[in-house]
């Protein structure tokens, strides 16, 4: 032990006398360790951090999927199967169903003054119990309030909504709210730190479904199990398989096809996708530690090669060469730990921009945070870089020969050639893993950039849209809700600075598309398999016109296709082009939710689902007068600025009913960007430490090269007496740099395609290895090496052979 504090305080003495190196390892090793923290403390909220529930490892999603691309991730369930499932299972200690609701809060004393949206959440009654959450004050919901018939107008609120909009009131129980037009009962108040999926959630009502009425197409709730005790998830996934299978043999119009999911809430909430890219993302900061690492590993061995003579006197006064390596290793690790504070300091700043880029989107209890793991995590890296950098000098000692190096009085020929291949190889390995960084890094980047940059084809700048929630809809008849929207978006046309509106289910931009079986005439009926599936979007009859898009072929939609026309659809060019390629898809029949539809026109290729990666969706269109959804999309072409158009639309909606429930009113472009903030995340992250990566390579490079010209003054002061030019001598300093980016390039190539192949692994559509990116990173790499390779060539060309040989 004492022998280890004296070889710290040795350490440090040593680190004080040269402030510049210590300064320049330090930062490297900081700011590639701060990296890693923030990035693991991202990985360590979503992947290993236990949920907030009582016993998270017991919970698991229940869902249904059809496409095999959606196996393994969390999928919705048909109402009816949600009931039957719950009434036949044996695996689940309980069940609960869960759906997200846009509501209106009316005027509230003491808060605002007017009406004001509010996302809320719809549960079956067993639900808090099932996650073990009980109210903070008041009471959940009682069984008989998730019974069809009973009217139970009852809310619990979440905490912020009780401290924010009604002021922390202490007489909240029993307190009443108007939601949507309708009066309802405060029975309690959550705990403050609890959250389900969606942040925005502000409070929560009864779920009543109706066996009778519950929907068995429609795929619109989320699922949570409690496992009985003693059974698996994976026995849980098999004996719901088959009571699936039941199922679908029971309902086979609604069910074919469609296989029951299972998946662990604490472990498979993620996608593997997800998971994925994590974990590269975690790889690729720590290609950034290694190249820190190596380029501090190569200021240590300059460090050692000009201490040789000091090091070789302690040798012969009896100092054993495992002592010495010992030391040096210490320094290293001094220093690494030095790194790892200013690290962990930088880190606790990058999570905390990180975490409040995200907490619109993500619940609590995701959002990333140093905790005691991520500490750890930071005090071993640094522990593993302080090691890995003090291996290099502590083996360049093992093989000093000490007589030699006293002889030579410090110049350090004894350990100048090794030292020169060691330093050589390190900025080898740089520039290699330099180019796997940059090179993967570049494939992710230009990825997202291709989704968020797509063309929709049709101009989305001055669009506008919100949510109308129709009140009531399921009781509503067709007629109705078809009369509440077209007086909705003839009121929002009229405003001022608007020229133009339409309905539509789904905004024209928007995450995904829903899939749904389909039929087409003449295509054979697949006995035993699932029936294909297109992606469905219901439109009015304004709806193209507003977004400046004309028919390929046929008409529109027309106002004459209401709900006792005959039934019609149109298709965009793709899917003409499957199952039309040569033929006239016109008058055609398209059987959709049972239903056949002639179709009347083709519609040009539009990119309406942001996240799909393919050139071309094949989407049907159905008409919205026939089949009006429960809550519609709204549409409007600004003269303006978009975002102007928030308070009059709103105003306009409520104004003609105030039960009407209007939210998310934003421009378009605005809508999408929020998807998006997951993406600016990681590019922002694969951009600087990119660029870092990047400048280390360009440091390694500098600092041997400007070695190798302080090495070889003498042989250089020769050559320039023998004749040798000032530009010969700057491109023969050049060349090693050149040679040195040559060989770490040729070995980075095979490391990117392996990075890219892991990237389309991950991601579906990605990862392709384009020759004139990798062209690119790779001229970049190499224009940095050579100028990081300039300045000590400049240096060598300025050597005065007088000077250079007066000591001969």
């Amino acid at each position: 032990m004492d022998a280890l504090r004296q070889d710290i305080r040795y350490a440090l003495r040593a680190l004080r006398r040269a402030p510049a190196v210590t300064a320049l390892v330090v930062g490297s090793l900081g700011l590639a360790i701060a990296g890693n923290t923030a990035v693991f403390s991202v990985l360590n909220a979503l992947l290993f951090r236990p949920m907030p529930y009582e016993e998270p490892d017991r919970l698991a999603w229940v869902g249904e999927y059809q496409d095999p691309a959606l196996a393994g991730q969390v999928n919705g369930a048909a109402p009816a199967n949600f009931l039957d499932w719950r009434e036949r299972q044996e695996v689940f200690s309980g069940m609960a169903a869960f759906r997200d609701a846009s509501l209106t809060l009316g005027a509230v004393s003491g808060a605002a003054d007017r009406a004001e949206p509010v996302v809320g959440g719809e549960v079956t009654p067993e639900f808090f119990a099932l996650l073990g959450i009980e109210a903070r004050t008041g009471r959940t919901f009682l069984p008989e309030e998730g019974t069809p018939g009973t009217d139970a107008r009852v809310v619990v609120l979440s905490h912020e909504l009780w401290q924010g909009r009604l002021g922390g009131d202490p007489q909240v129980l029993g307190r009443t709210l108007d939601l949507s037009g309708e009066d309802h009962t405060v029975v309690g108040v959550l705990p403050e730190d609890f959250e389900f999926l969606d942040p925005r959630i502000e409070l929560w009502r009864p779920l009543a479904l109706d066996p009778a009425r519950a929907s068995r197409d429609r795929r619109s709730l989320l699922v949570v199990g409690r496992l009985a005790p003693g059974v698996s998830t994976d026995e849980a996934r098999a004996a719901l398989a088959s009571l699936h299978e039941r199922l679908a043999a029971e309902h086979p119009e609604a069910n074919r096809g469609y296989h029951a999911e299972v998946l662990n809430l604490q472990e498979e909430s993620l996608t593997a996708g997800d998971r994925q890219i994590l974990v590269l993302l975690q790889g690729a900061l720590v290609f950034v530690l290694l190249i820190a690492c190596a380029n501090v590993a190569n200021l240590f061995l300059v460090r050692t090669q000009g201490r040789v003579t000091e090091l070789a006197v302690r040798s012969s006064l009896g100092a054993g060469r495992l002592r010495i390596a010992r030391q040096l290793a210490t320094e290293a690790l001094v220093a690494a730990l030095g790194g790892g504070l200013l690290g962990l300091g930088l880190g606790w700043v990058a999570t905390g921009l990180i975490a409040e880029a995200m907490a619109a989107r993500l619940p609590r209890f995701w959002l990333p945070s140093v905790d005691a793991r991520v500490v750890l995590f930071t005090a071993g890296i640094s522990a593993a870089a302080g090691l890995v950098v003090g291996s290099f000098p502590a083996v360049q000692v093992a093989r000093m020969r000490v007589h030699a190096a006293l002889k030579e009085g410090g110049r350090g020929g004894s350990l100048g050639g090794r030292r020169r291949l060691a330093t050589r190889s390190l900025v080898v390995a740089e520039i290699a893993l330099s180019l796997v960084l940059l090179g993967g890094g570049a494939v992710l980047v230009r990825s997202f950039l291709d989704i968020q940059k797509s063309d929709p084809g049709f101009e989305t700048a001055h669009l506008a849209t919100l949510r109308v929630g129709l009140p009531e809809a399921e009781e509503a008849s067709p007629a109705e809700r078809l009369a509440t929207v077209e007086e909705v978006v003839r009121r929002l046309e009229a405003l001022p600075g608007v020229r133009a509106a339409a309905a539509s289910a789904d905004r024209p931009r928007t995450p995904m598309l829903a899939g749904e079986p389909y039929a087409v005439d003449g295509a054979p009926d697949p006995e035993g398999q699932a029936a294909p599936t297109v992606a469905t979007m219901t439109v009015d009859a304004r709806f193209f016109d507003t977004l400046g898009v004309a028919m390929a072929a046929g008409r529109g939609f027309a106002s004459t296709d209401g709900p006792d026309a005959a039934p019609v659809a149109l298709v965009n060019r793709s899917l003409a082009r499957r199952h039309w390629p040569d033929a006239d898809p016109m008058g055609r029949t398209v059987t959709v939710r049972g239903e056949p539809r002639r179709i009347v026109g083709v519609v040009p290729d539009l990119r309406h689902a942001v996240f799909f990666q393919g050139t071309s969706q094949p989407v049907l269109y159905l008409p919205l007068a026939q089949e009006p959804p429960p809550s519609v999309a709204v549409t409007l072409v600004a003269g303006a600025a978009p975002g102007s158009l928030a308070n009059p639309a709103r105003e306009a909606v409520t104004a003609y009913d105030p039960g009407l429930v209007v939210s998310e009113v934003q421009p378009l472009d605005e809508f999408i960007a929020q998807f998006f903030v997951g993406m600016r995340v990681i590019t922002s992250i694969l951009a600087a430490f990119g660029t870092l990566a990047l400048l280390l390579a360009a440091l390694g490079t500098y600092g041997v090269l400007a070695y190798a010209v302080a090495q070889r003054t003498h042989e250089i002061g020769v050559r320039m007496a023998l004749g040798a030019r000032a530009g010969q001598v700057r491109g023969m300093v050049a060349r090693q740099g050149l040679v040195l980016a040559g060989i770490g390039i040729g070995l980075g190539v095979p490391g990117v395609i392996g990075v890219t192949r892991l990237i389309g692994s991950a991601m579906e559509g990605f990862g392709r290895v384009e020759p004139a990116m990798v062209l690119v990173v790779a001229l970049v790499l190499a224009g940095t090496t050579l100028l990081a390779s300039w300045m000590p060539a400049r240096r060598a060309a300025t050597v005065d052979p007088a000077v250079a040989l007066r000591g001969e």
